[in-house]
């Protein structure tokens, strides 16, 4: 009797754990490689680098992403961010300067960095702050938001995280030229 008191106990802990670990934390931004190839990422959130990860490319069958292969970083939505995306897979430190500030959620915002590193072709992207960036990368740099299974049906990503306040394309802006 006292065996299946402290097996209930147990079964009923590991239940609780599953149920608070249901879905996932939102962490601000998240990316998902449908451009054919492997990219590296830098993430700089709040005039900080969060995150730089080599990012592999997603696997699809009939447009139905099997594994989305995305990386998800915890960022402040209400602080700047700058995503640069290099072509292929780069393990050395990436380190983009900022010389002064303003401009944030404008494209003048670009003109502020210095994009440093690999001399490989390169993508630069602002957000306008306050939205969750939540977003998949395409062919020749196309960025756009996610929509999630079942074209946003269910309102979450792919990862799970809500698409309510995701931005919309007209917040992503591409830098033109990198300084």
């Amino acid at each position: 009797m006292k065996i299946n008191k402290v097996f209930s106990g147990l079964l009923l802990s590991i239940s609780g754990i599953i149920v608070a670990a249901g879905t996932p934390a939102n962490p601000g931004f998240d990316i998902i490689n449908k451009s054919g190839s492997q990219k590296t990422i830098l993430i700089n959130n709040g005039y900080k680098n969060i995150k730089q990860a080599v990012l592999q490319k997603a696997t699809t069958i009939f447009g139905k992403t099997i594994s989305a292969n995305n990386i998800s970083a915890m960022i402040d939505v209400n602080e700047p961010t700058l995503l640069v995306v290099y072509e292929g897979a780069i393990s050395n430190k990436i380190e983009p300067f900022r010389p002064r500030g303003g401009d944030e959620g404008t494209p003048a915002f670009f003109y502020d960095w210095m994009i440093s590193g690999p001399k490989v072709k390169q993508y630069v992207y602002h957000f306008k702050p306050g939205k969750d960036i939540y977003v998949t990368l395409h062919n020749n740099g196309a960025l756009n938001p996610q929509t999630g299974p079942k074209g946003g049906a269910t309102g979450k990503t792919e990862a799970g995280y809500p698409l309510a306040n995701e931005v919309s394309q007209s917040d992503i802006m591409q830098a033109t030229e990198v300084y």
